[in-house]
């Protein structure tokens, strides 16, 4: 049995939503998504702050950050 298997689902879930949120993009609109937060690198850390506030208020460890779209290069990471 795997990861993937639905018998074990139940017990990722529970501890998986005690400790992680999620951002998932998708499609052209998540593409659209990830260009505005990586547009800068001001714009990066105001994503990123915005993600650790909702984090510190509900509680969890961190985020699985599921990005499922082409990327743009940004230049001020190159």
């Amino acid at each position: 049995m795997n990861s993937h298997s639905l018998e074990k689902w139940p017990l990722y879930l529970r501890v998986y939503h005690l400790s992680a949120g999620t951002v998932i993009t998708e499609w052209d609109a998540g593409k659209q998504l990830c260009a505005e937060f990586l547009n800068s690198e001001a714009e990066s850390r105001a994503f990123a702050d915005q993600l650790v506030d909702i984090a510190v208020h509900f509680g969890f460890d961190g985020w699985l950050l599921n990005i499922e779209n082409a990327l743009q290069v940004v230049s001020y990471l190159e």
